[in-house]
């Protein structure tokens, strides 16, 4: 359908409709999954149609992120860092660490292959990096997840 729709000129159609997909997905997580399980537990408890385990989820959630940032190249839309925050936290709080270092080696190896990479681009990759694990280390859920 996506193959369909890009030969049409209807890429960023298609995109958009998975990328609000995902969105939807993390909204009726958030919402029918209890608070207090979720740092404690998997993710198993989920509404109706949810993906059976909490590493479909998590890779879900990763595409999600991957949508977002190739809708914000190709648009220029900033405020898609918001959904690509919120998609990140969910795949945190998923405890899933398969498809999380899945999105960080894909990540590095794009960005590595970046010809134009900012000064500034390497900074927040450098800060990022050192503060995620900082806080991983630091709090009971990097415990839980490590």
């Amino acid at each position: 359908m996506f193959r369909l729709m890009a030969v049409q000129g209807r890429r960023s159609i298609a995109l958009w409709a998975v990328a609000v997909g995902m969105m939807v997905l993390v909204v009726l997580t958030f919402l029918t999954v209890e608070p207090k399980t979720m740092l404690s537990h998997r993710m198993k408890d989920g509404f109706f149609g949810a993906p059976p385990n909490a590493i479909d989820l998590a890779g879900y959630f990763t595409l999600g992120i991957f949508l977002c940032l190739i809708l914000m190249r190709d648009t220029g839309a900033r405020w898609l860092y918001l959904p690509v925050t919120v998609l990140l936290f969910a795949l945190l709080l998923t405890q899933s660490r398969g498809p999380l270092l899945s999105l960080l080696c894909a990540l590095v190896v794009l960005s590595a292959l970046r010809s134009t990479m900012c000064g500034r681009y390497l900074l927040a990759m450098a800060l990022i990096g050192a503060g995620v694990p900082t806080l991983l280390f630091m709090t009971r859920f990097g415990a839980i997840f490590l």
